[in-house]
């Protein structure tokens, strides 16, 4: 059990690069200046999407980015190598977001809402929404 100087661990999940600092980068520097530890997991690779790059080189640039953003927030930022578009809400998934919450003994778990229309982030969500066990 946490006691109340104890810091919290916030996890906040995104389907693309950029998802997380987009939703809570503000809030996430100032629970960091807190003492508080936050960790973003973007699903995907961040691979399609641009107009005129793509593939690997992308993929590196939009891991390269979260990277930056992280050492100037002071957290973890990781981003799975999922390809954009191939992510699914499956068995697998919800697993490893499992995993990934245990991992970070979460104590807060944020992530796109519900019913949002972007393909990738709406078929995921509700792997994200299945609370792990202690």
């Amino acid at each position: 059990m946490k006691e109340p100087h104890d810091p919290l661990n916030i996890l906040v999940f995104g389907a693309h690069p950029d998802d997380c600092d987009l939703r809570f980068g503000g809030a996430a520097m100032l629970y960091r200046a807190l003492g508080h530890n936050v960790r973003f997991v973007s699903m995907t690779n961040g691979d399609t999407g641009h107009y005129r790059e793509g593939g690997g080189p992308l993929a590196r640039r939009r891991y390269a980015e979260p990277q930056a953003a992280a050492a100037i927030a002071d957290i973890r930022y990781d981003v799975l190598d999922i390809h954009n578009g191939e992510l699914e809400a499956s068995i697998a998934v919800r697993k490893l977001v499992i995993q990934i919450m245990r991992e970070a003994r979460a104590d807060l778990v944020l992530c796109h809402p519900p019913g949002t229309t972007i393909p990738t982030t709406g078929l995921w969500v509700s792997s994200c929404r299945t609370p792990p066990t202690r």
